[in-house]
């Protein structure tokens, strides 16, 4: 994946592209995880800054929602999604920190929003999920979708162009 990452740079270096936002989107756990998060935030300022710095987009953090714990950690889904949340505000405030104010960046929180749904339906965040009880489902991804327009266009989508009398598809 670095390889990948400087692939990009030294594309971009010599190619600008014509992007107005660029969505990021972490391993869920990264951001929640102090030593990953570490790692995170020097992936960030040692090699998506130049990317940022020379494609102009504006940053957009996935902030990834807390899921069932299938792996023997203990923590339940407020922490998870709190916690995780806070390393989405600190990866926004290190890349605020290099680049110019126009290109400040943006948080899109589903996590919170998954958070809302969990504290008021219980069985319907439960769809929200694959069978792994980890991924979003295409309910869930759906919800993501909405959730990531406002901080790009600075509204919710219109509902008469998201909701359809058929929505099994």
């Amino acid at each position: 994946f670095p390889e990948y990452l400087d692939y990009l740079n030294n594309y971009y270096a010599e190619n600008k592209p014509k992007w107005d936002f660029l969505v990021l989107s972490d391993n869920s756990r990264n951001s929640f995880r102090m030593t990953a998060r570490e790692n995170g935030l020097h992936t960030l300022r040692t090699t998506y800054v130049p990317l940022f710095k020379r494609s102009g987009a504006i940053p957009v953090f996935l902030d990834t929602h807390a899921y069932f714990d299938y792996t023997g950690e203990t923590h339940d889904i407020p922490t998870f999604t709190s916690v995780s949340y806070e390393g989405y505000q600190q990866y926004a405030a290190t890349l605020e920190s290099f680049l110019p104010p126009w290109q400040k960046p943006r948080i899109a929180p589903s996590g919170i929003v998954f958070l809302a749904v969990w504290e008021e339906d219980h069985a319907l965040w439960e769809t929200l999920f694959h069978s792994d009880r980890a991924h979003a489902s295409p309910l869930g991804t759906f919800l993501q979708a909405c959730v990531i327009h406002y901080p790009l266009l600075g509204h919710l989508p219109l509902r008469k162009e998201v909701l359809r009398n058929d929505m099994s598809s």
